[in-house]
Order: C-alpha cells, then structure tokens, then sequence
C-alpha cells in the first residue's frame, strides 16, 4: 500500500441524476441533443423509431465505436430538467402541462403533436409558458418517459352531453341526454387522468 504520486482521473458515475450507456457503433452525437435507448440497448439520438426508450439530453458529444475495447460512452442527464425558453411550436397560455414530443435529437424541434408512428412517446411537458412559441419544458426521467410510452390517448367526446362530477342514475325511462351527460363526465375523467 502506497499513497498516490500523480493524480487519476476515475471512471465514475454519480449516484443520480446522470448516467453513461454505450454509444451506438458509427454514430456522432452532440453534446445537448435528445437521446434514448434504441431496441439492441445502446445510447442513440432520439426518433420517432419503434423500439426506442427516452433517457434524457446528452451532456457531451460521443462517437459511438462498439467494436473498441472500451466502447464510448455517452453521459447522460436523467434526471428529468427543465430547459428554459425552449422553443415548442405552436405553444399557448393554455397548453401548461401539456404534453411535449419530439420526433428527432434537437431540442428546437419541441411540438406538442404526437410523431407519425403510433409508438411515438412523449419527452416531456410545458411547464410553464414564456410566450408564443417559447416555454419552458420539463424533460421526463426515463422511469416516466416509460409510464407515458404508448400510452392511452385522449378521448374525443362527442357525446353532445355536458360533463360533471357526478353521473346521475339512469332510470328505466332514461333520456338521451342523462346517457350523453354520463359518457361525457366519464370521457372528461379519462382525460384528466391521463395527464396525471
């Protein structure tokens, strides 16, 4: 046992917050992109792609070289950020909360329109507007990226009826708008739980 006599620089990782995965082979990745996990498990910049799990923004630019004995390895912020003033096309006042998607690496293509595929996910949500176009967005932990990841959609009611709290019983001479007020307030329910 010896005390050091030059210094060294460890391989580590924090206990949260950040972690590094394995560049995918041939790919050059930049420092601030989107990335995720694509289907054979290395690091890739993310897409609208099937089989892809969101992680987080990318801290600093990697060349993926699998073949290498010590493949390079993308460090990644997971723990779910918020950047300021992003640009988020189309965004309002009342979009707070809402969904964001993203169907390629770059941070400035932010939408709140889900990506052509069915497996699009989302990335994160507004969390609170700036101005036209502009917001700031809370970048999902990829723990909720994946309770978000396919899931259920919004229901469009088009019922006619008007939703509530309350479903009123239904009797045996019922009307038609006690069963469109009932399948509306229970549409508005599924909604609001899917932001949860």
């Amino acid at each position: 046992m010896s005390n050091l006599t030059y210094s060294k620089v460890h391989k580590s990782e924090p206990r949260a917050g950040r972690k590094a995965y394995t560049a995918a082979n041939g790919i050059t990745f930049y420092g601030g992109g989107l990335v995720g996990l694509n289907a054979a498990g290395y690091l890739a910049k993310w897409a609208d792609t099937a089989g892809h799990t969101f992680l987080g923004l990318l801290l600093a630019p990697v060349v993926g070289d699998t073949s290498a004995t010590l493949p390079p390895e993308g460090r990644v912020d997971i723990s779910g950020i918020t950047l300021r003033s992003a640009t988020v096309a189309s965004v309002a006042r009342t979009d707070e909360n809402a969904l964001v998607y993203c169907t390629t690496d770059n941070p400035a293509d932010f939408t709140l329109t889900p990506g052509s595929t069915l497996l699009s996910s989302p990335v994160g949500y507004v969390a609170r507007f700036v101005s036209s176009g502009v917001a700031d967005v809370t970048l999902f932990t990829p723990e909720e990226a994946m309770n978000k990841k396919n899931g259920i959609v919004a229901l469009t009611d088009s019922s006619g009826g008007s939703p509530s709290n309350t479903i009123a019983a239904i009797g045996g001479t019922y009307s038609q708008s006690e069963v469109r007020d009932a399948i509306a307030s229970l549409a508005a329910k599924i909604n609001a739980l899917r932001a949860v």
